[in-house]
């Protein structure tokens, strides 16, 4: 951590820090930046989706804890969630991202998916705005 903060005071002072490091994820790293005098971590930049919700267990309370933002990478689930994939049109994929999605898509995320499909009939929307939606709505 000494290190990076040298590249924060290298650069107008104290500047935010948006990099990730293994050791942002260890409740202790805020703390010790505080204690130090030294820049504090402002965000963190972690995957987040219906499909993907690991970070609820311990990434949001400490996010919570320590004021620290959140910035959802893959909020669709690399397409799985965007309305593409169905259980209609399940099968061997056709180039594209078809390949990377297909090991996501079982019985669990077909079942996310017709959820989704029913919320987006009923407003008149497409499944992905829907899990946007869901994703802006977290308190984290």
């Amino acid at each position: 951590m000494a290190a990076l903060e040298d590249l924060v005071s290298r650069r107008q002072g104290s500047l935010p820090r948006r990099i990730g490091h293994p050791g942002m994820e260890d409740r202790r790293s805020q703390p010790d930046a505080r204690f130090r005098g030294w820049s504090a971590f402002v965000g963190l930049q972690v995957e987040y989706s219906l499909l993907e919700r690991d970070i609820e267990q311990e990434l949001v309370p400490m996010a919570g804890e320590f004021g620290l933002g959140i910035t959802p990478w893959s909020p669709l689930k690399s397409g799985v969630l965007s309305g593409k994939y169905t259980r209609h049109n399940t099968g061997p994929s056709q180039g594209g991202r078809g390949a990377m999605v297909d090991a996501f898509l079982t019985e669990q995320t077909y079942a996310v998916i017709d959820e989704l499909e029913i919320i987006a009939k009923a407003h008149e929307t497409t499944v992905a705005r829907v899990a946007l939606a869901w994703v802006g709505s977290q308190p984290s």
